[in-house]
């Protein structure tokens, strides 16, 4: 006698269904992950399509008000367990996220975009694949494996900084400490809060208190340039897509491609 599906659980009936699985890259192919870790110096992890109950995942109130959603529809969808959503690196934590929008929506994403030039708000068709994926650059490859850790000399103050990459959770975390301060009615301080988040120590001082000070009294040079070196060597997924302007004609290069509602709903309200 067969088994009824009310008696299948939804994992087993995933496995039954033999749902389709696939292969997200990891743009930092793996390099600052501990040691032992699954990820460590992993190019790529497995994930499944998803599916209808992923969905629930993206309405749900509760995730959705606890900023768990995204992370909690990556770990569903990743099919090695032993892999620790909280430990991506935000640029690996991207590139899985549109894996993983592949796998449910397919490749193409309908963008609106706004001309710089004339201010028409133009309607682009974004193919997700084409997407280019950005390494380390050959100047930090020198890191020691298994460390999320990198130095910089700050050109002004002559300081050597030891600075980390941002993982998904830590973005997460100063999103909702930033909305916290919104709705206090308090300066953003956004320059300041994620370089706290970032920076380990600054010429050896590690105290969390004396570093915010040291970074509030950076000089401005100094925190450009630090925050340019971050961005210029943190993987990731380049959100950047080029367009043409069929009202003025205007060619752009480089517009970022943006992750609003639209990015795992695309057919909403239709």
């Amino acid at each position: 006698m067969s088994e009824s599906i009310s008696n299948i659980s939804p994992q087993q009936f995933i496995q039954q269904e033999q749902v389709p699985t696939d292969l997200a890259p990891l743009p930092s192919e793996g390099r600052t992950y501990t040691l032992g870790s699954p990820l460590a110096g992993a190019k790529s992890v497995p994930i499944r399509s998803m599916t209808a109950q992923d969905e629930d995942i993206l309405t749900s109130r509760a995730l959705l008000k606890s900023g768990k959603a995204v992370s909690t529809l990556i770990k569903n969808c990743i099919t090695d367990k032993t892999i620790n959503v909280d430990d991506l690196l935000a640029g690996d934590r991207n590139a899985v996220l549109i894996g993983v929008r592949i796998t449910g929506y397919g490749n193409e994403y309908k963008v609106q975009v706004q001309c710089p030039e004339c201010k028409e708000t133009i309607s682009k068709d974004v193919d997700l694949t084409s997407l280019p994926i950005k390494r380390f650059p050959e100047t930090a490859q020198q890191i020691a494996l298994g460390k999320n850790e990198f130095t910089f000399a700050l050109p002004v103050s002559k300081r050597n900084v030891v600075f980390r990459l941002m993982t998904g959770v830590m973005e997460q975390e100063l999103l909702q400490l930033l909305e916290r301060t919104r709705k206090l009615q308090m300066p953003d301080e956004l320059v300041t809060t994620r370089l706290k988040f970032q920076v380990l120590s600054i010429a050896g001082e590690t105290d969390p208190a004396k570093l915010a000070q040291l970074i509030r009294a950076m000089p401005a040079r100094d925190s450009r340039d630090l925050r340019n070196h971050i961005d210029s060597i943190t993987p990731g997924i380049e959100l950047k897509t080029s367009f043409e302007c069929p009202a003025c004609g205007y060619l752009g290069e480089g517009v970022e491609v943006p992750l609003g509602t639209e990015f795992f709903w695309p057919t909403a309200g239709k």
